[in-house]
């Protein structure tokens, strides 16, 4: 005698039971020999996989195609072998502990019952598919809330008791000293996810041990590592950027007149060198020297700028609002909601911030668990030893992240000078009045349109809250078709970036170069840049090679025509 349930299966699953989704767990009692004739019958009229459910297919990010469109549809479809008393579905079995005499034979069937369960082939049993079986008391558990249904709890009361039944067996395959609450409760290295990949088999175990008080220990164990996973899922492929900007907010929280103090200071007033008409006529000097007496090896002018900047040694602050608030940023997205039943069944309480102690030691278990979100970093800080208990080291843990920013410090405040160095030299080529200087700052900082500077250029030519530029429309047209008129009806034209190959930017950057310049402005740059070509280029000297092509006369076939 058993219970019925709808699982669902992802192909890892033969591999890691204890992934096994338990959909819903039927009300309805039934024997096993019922459930073989249901089986039966069903593979006569109907697919197999209609019938167990079959393997999903996991996740991938290949391109969606009528192919695998209809293989969701068929995976999307209820699978059943039968159905209870309340027409629920069912398409896998579980034993129940009926009593002492059920239970040998359910000991003599349990590994061809778990294999078929868990690889659909009665031989395919595995000894860690018994952990599987913890996943699922625990699934069960968190099915329904405390004492909903009478019949939902005799379920849950002698599937507990079967897999009470199991714990010898159990221990016996995971070898001594491995046992996955003890483990769990000693440290860290017992809570990764190459021990314990589903905290469902936890509880479940938790349970049919018959815990019936959580300690504090186990409580903030529990907590912790529920809110790291939390953070694996949340920030999986995230910039560490963003994982050093929440760091920081928890471990030097500042008040709201010195974030506004410290907020309203420009980079550029770390700048010490202030530029000069001299300085600008060493540039302009140096594009005449390669653009009109043919210089090319003229080595670029150099020019140093101070930047006095430096990230000052920061102390550790003391729990404060912002801090608080943080903290409830960083869990808005975390909710108890998919575990909550079972939460409540074990009586494991999530951290409260309206309490004075558990606050700060969330702060720190927030810290720590920023830092190892990831599988490989919590796996390098078991080894390390850097993993520490939240509840009694909170101190250390919040010491152990100041040490850390404190040794990159340098490597910052050289990044950020570095920054300052590239703005102001953008803002010098941006702010020119001079063409002249444009293009000889162009030829020594951008000549392949490449770079930071590049980059910084651009965003400063079409950041319209900023101060108008001058020449705007002329550096622009440098910049795209990579030469430069003297004037309009001039017939020779110099090759200022890249050799005069034109440059074709992508759509959003020309959409924000339509909005800076205005519509005239555009349409005559278009009009500019209409036959000319990007791709493949040719010898400088312009010969055709033995096709007849050269840079005058392209392979079409090569090169990308101009075309808004």
């Amino acid at each position: 005698m058993g219970v019925g349930l709808v699982v669902e299966r992802q192909e890892h699953v033969v591999d890691a039971p204890t992934l096994l989704s338990v959909k819903s767990v039927s009300v309805t009692i039934l024997s096993r020999s019922a459930c073989d004739d249901a089986i039966k019958m069903k593979m006569n009229i109907g697919e197999a996989a209609r019938l167990h459910g079959g393997f999903i297919a996991s996740k991938t990010s290949g391109p969606t195609t009528s192919t695998n469109i209809a293989q969701q549809g068929t995976a999307n479809r209820q699978s059943e072998f039968t159905r209870g008393v309340a027409a629920e579905p069912i398409n896998a079995f579980l034993p129940l502990y009926i009593c002492d005499a059920h239970f040998e034979r359910v000991q003599v069937m349990l590994e061809p019952m778990l294999g078929y369960l868990f690889t659909l082939d009665i031989t395919g049993y595995k000894d860690d598919q018994l952990l599987g079986l913890y996943s699922i008391l625990g699934q069960i558990m968190n099915a329904s809330n405390q004492g909903t249904s009478e019949r939902e709890e005799i379920i849950l009361r002698e599937f507990t008791r079967l897999c009470h039944g199991c714990l010898d067996r159990t221990r016996q395959s995971l070898g001594e000293g491995n046992d996955i609450l003890e483990k769990f409760i000693a440290g860290p290295s017992g809570r990764t996810k190459a021990q314990l990949q589903n905290m469902m088999t936890l509880f479940g175990y938790m349970h049919a041990v018959g815990v019936d008080t959580v300690d504090e220990l186990l409580r903030y164990a529990i907590v912790e590592e529920l809110y790291r996973r939390h953070f694996a899922y949340l920030y999986h492929g995230t910039s560490g950027n963003i994982i050093e900007e929440h760091l920081q907010a928890l471990l030097y929280g500042i008040d709201d007149d010195q974030q506004a103090s410290t907020s309203d200071k420009n980079d550029l007033s770390y700048v010490k060198t202030k530029n000069d008409k001299s300085n600008d006529g060493r540039f302009a000097l140096y594009a005449r020297a390669v653009l009109k007496k043919n210089e090319p090896r003229r080595q670029p002018p150099k020019e140093h700028i101070v930047v006095e900047f430096s990230i000052a040694e920061r102390s550790i602050s003391s729990m404060n609002n912002n801090i608080r608030a943080k903290m409830t940023e960083l869990l808005a997205a975390f909710s108890i909601k998919p575990i909550k039943n079972v939460l409540s069944r074990l009586g494991i309480r999530m951290m409260d911030m309206s309490n004075e102690h558990e606050c700060v030691v969330l702060r720190s278990m927030l810290v720590q668990c920023l830092r190892f979100y990831s599988n490989d970093a919590i796996n390098s800080a078991v080894i390390q030893k850097t993993f520490l208990d939240a509840r009694t080291n909170h101190e250390q843990i919040l010491a152990l992240a100041h040490k850390e920013f404190d040794a990159s410090r340098q490597q910052r405040t050289e990044a950020k000078i570095e920054q300052i160095r590239t703005l102001e030299l953008a803002r010098r080529i941006a702010l020119t009045s001079d063409i002249g200087v444009f293009l000889g700052r162009m030829m020594a900082y951008a000549p392949t349109r490449g770079g930071k500077v590049f980059e910084t250029l651009i965003g400063l030519l079409l950041d319209r809250g900023q101060t108008q530029v001058p020449l705007l429309k002329e550096k622009m047209l440098v910049i795209f078709t990579g030469r430069y008129k003297e004037h309009h009806d001039a017939e020779k034209e110099f090759e200022v970036l890249c050799n005069g190959l034109a440059w074709f930017a992508d759509r959003s950057t020309i959409n924000r170069v339509k909005e800076t310049l205005g519509e005239d402005e555009w349409d005559q740059l278009d009009r500019v840049m209409r036959g000319r070509t990007c791709g493949h280029v040719y010898r400088l000297s312009d010969i055709p090679n033995r096709h007849g092509y050269h840079n005058s006369h392209p392979n079409p076939a090569l090169v990308v025509q101009w075309n808004t």
